[in-house]
């Protein structure tokens, strides 16, 4: 099944799709050790934003299919009702209450890691890079 796509008409990236801000699991489960910390020494509870501040288009996400050495089928489609087209955390409270800043900020480490732990995961030869590839 083809990976859907949603052209966003006024994303800030040429590429007209959806700017996010992936934040790798490990920068995620940091955050939380630290805010127990923080809440264990009598901390005041507090909503914090997690993000790397940094927008990445879902196009440059599909891009770093060479993490994986598999191509990745792409159907665009368009822009779904209230969708927004950019989502970008600022999490400079919980840098500034916590102390805490990510370590993983550039997307293609964050997808490298991901893909191989699902590598670690699996015994499906389906995953391995050759099965992937486009003739």
């Amino acid at each position: 099944m083809p990976a859907h796509v949603p052209s966003i008409v006024d994303a800030v990236k040429n590429n007209g799709t959806a700017i996010r801000d992936y934040v790798h699991v490990s920068d995620v489960a940091s955050a939380h050790v630290v805010a127990l910390r923080y809440l264990s020494e009598e901390g005041e509870t507090v909503r914090l934003n997690l993000g790397t501040g940094k927008g990445t288009s879902v196009r440059q996400v599909i891009r770093v299919e060479e993490v994986s050495n598999r191509s990745i089928r792409i159907k665009d489609a368009a822009r779904r009702s209230g969708d927004p087209g950019v989502l970008v955390a600022c999490s400079d409270r919980a840098k500034s209450i916590l102390g805490w800043n990510p370590k993983f900020s550039d997307i293609r480490s964050i997808i490298s890691t991901a893909w191989d732990w699902t590598l670690s995961q699996s015994t499906e030869s389906s995953l391995a890079p050759e099965a992937g590839r486009r003739a």
